[in-house]
């Protein structure tokens, strides 16, 4: 587990700079309403799912990941991104799934930084979740050749202490998470070398008031000058969703977090869904970072 590892079935982060051509250019076709709550309307349009919100991520970012299909049907999504955590500080940032199309493998997202009070309004889970949660001991790994460490502007006299944590969601169409993998990592940093990590824990949500059960689950933890880092895995399931009684599952497959020796941080995910109607499901990223 090391910042540049590059997923098998990895998928590519384009950044749409032009407007989202309307998918009718693309696939003329009427749309068909799947469902619609005070929140979104789900539509369906040709090979189209789409998530219409009714209020907009403010000065949001339209961006497209290109996946692979599986052998059980769906794609998976794998994606890396790094981060100056320094921008981070007060707010976290969001990827919205807003229309996807499983035949070319296609999502794209809305993507915004919104201030750390407006949190709450992305919450979706129910008391009717259940919750588990497990801290792990990190190992140590051998440092990467592509080291952060070393920029002059990121050099500190004393070490900072900065925290982060990196969330997956699946939700259904009134917007309720139906599932998540969480990750969570605390590190302390000089500019040259991350010298101590903490709370390195995850946590597994599922709405089990419908249905959703944790099929297995696993994770880890690791440090080394370099970086240190908490990863999950979380495979769901749910037998009730659709009207057949058929299954329908998600799979988190790496969800991680990393802490760099620069004070930045990195993020790592990869997601497949599939089963009955799993493609009203549609997914949610949501990272921060803190220093202190």
């Amino acid at each position: 587990m090391k910042r540049g590892v590059v997923a098998v079935l990895s998928a590519v982060l384009l950044i749409v700079t032009m407007a989202l051509a309307p998918v009718s250019a693309q696939e003329p076709s009427q749309a068909t309403i799947l469902a619609s709550n005070d929140e979104v309307d789900v539509l369906q349009q040709g090979n189209w799912i789409l998530w219409n919100f009714h209020e907009e991520l403010p000065n949001a970012e339209i961006v497209e990941r290109s996946g692979q299909p599986t052998s059980e049907g769906g794609c998976v999504f794998a994606e890396e991104s790094i981060s100056d955590g320094s921008t981070m500080q007060g707010y976290f940032r969001i990827y919205r799934e807003i229309a996807y199309n499983e035949v070319k493998c296609v999502v794209r997202y809305a993507v915004a930084n919104l201030p750390l009070e407006r949190l709450s309004e992305f919450d979706g889970s129910s008391e009717d979740g259940t919750e588990v949660g497990v801290e792990f001991e990190p190992s140590t790994v051998p440092a990467s050749v592509d080291s952060r460490a070393g920029d002059a502007i990121y050099r500190a006299a004393t070490s900072t202490t900065s925290t982060a944590w990196y969330e997956t969601v699946y939700r259904d169409p009134v917007q309720l998470k139906v599932n998540y993998v969480k990750v969570n990592l605390s590190w302390t940093w000089d500019g040259s070398c991350v010298t101590a990590s903490s709370n390195h824990t995850a946590t597994w949500y599922y709405f089990s008031g419908t249905g959703w059960y944790l099929q297995s689950s696993s994770g880890s933890a690791a440090r080394n000058c370099t970086y240190a880092a908490t990863q999950a895995s979380g495979l769901f399931y749910n037998y009730t969703w659709g009207d057949d009684s058929l299954l329908t599952w998600t799979n988190h497959h790496n969800t991680t977090i990393y802490g760099y020796a620069d004070g930045s941080i990195g993020r790592y995910d990869s997601l497949t869904k599939g089963g009955e109607d799993a493609n009203l499901l549609h997914t949610d990223f949501i990272c921060s970072w803190t220093s202190c």
